[in-house]
């Protein structure tokens, strides 16, 4: 059997168009390729399942692209800000018109004010060490505290999975992951994912307090362990970024 020269001219077109791609996929496609055009064997079977393999690691790469990284990362911006008095509530069409602007008000005094940066560069399916996390690309979470009446305010990010529609033997198990936040004071230590504390469907990956009217970097990185024995070739793992605040 032949060699299927339209496949490896794909492969070829996505590697030279994604060269600083430095996910486990981007990398298992060049390897594949290279094995796969400098094979002589005619095997049928055996260029089957070189060409679905190729084909596979095509799709997912260009998946990632189109929702800007590679782990199909979605982001909510969802403030909930709570006054003293309890939980505030809203209408769905006011919470719709302030999250367009990443913004929802707890009264006309107060409003908590999230900005995301770097999301295209930020990967989650990249393999690290404790040693190397530091050359990743965090996402950052821009928080601005903007308070008429000098309130503080609490803040918590969570990270809700999104995997109900992967089956469960296509899902990257949730411990292969190492992350780290940090913000402009506090570090907050390299931590697996799968020791984290659960509150309902979401998990708290950070906490901290935000003075009125100060703004505030957090950084995000997360990464897949290189030294975890769990198999994660061609799954996924999704999930959303939420921030949840109120005042103090």
């Amino acid at each position: 059997m032949a060699k299927d020269n339209s496949v490896l001219l794909r492969a070829e077109s996505i590697i030279n168009k994604y060269k600083n791609d430095d996910s486990i996929y981007y990398r298992e496609l060049v390897k594949t390729y290279k094995e796969y055009k400098k094979s002589t064997n005619n095997d049928s079977i055996r260029n089957e399942l070189y060409v679905s393999h190729i084909n596979d690691l095509c799709n997912l790469i260009i998946e990632g692209k189109r929702s800007n990284i590679t782990i199909i990362l979605m982001i909510l911006v969802l403030v909930i800000a709570l006054g003293l008095s309890g939980y505030s509530t809203y209408k769905f069409i006011d919470i719709s018109n302030n999250l367009n602007k990443n913004i929802i008000k707890v009264n006309k005094a107060n409003s908590l004010i999230v900005k995301f940066e770097n999301l295209d560069n930020f990967n989650a399916l990249v393999l690290s060490d404790v040693s190397n996390y530091k050359k990743l690309k965090p996402l950052t979470l821009n928080l601005l505290n903007h308070s008429v009446d000098e309130k503080d305010m609490h803040y918590d990010v969570y990270l809700v999975e999104e995997n109900s529609s992967i089956d469960d033997g296509m899902i990257i198990p949730r411990d292969t992951f190492l992350y780290h936040v940090e913000s402009d004071s506090i570090d907050n230590g390299i931590k697996y994912l799968g020791n984290c504390i659960e509150d309902g469907n979401k998990i708290r990956i950070f906490s901290g307090t935000i003075k009125a009217n100060e703004m505030i970097d957090i950084k995000l990185r997360m990464w897949l362990d290189s030294s975890s024995k769990n198999d994660y070739t061609n799954k996924k793992y999704r999930f959303k970024i939420f921030v949840d605040g109120y005042t103090l």
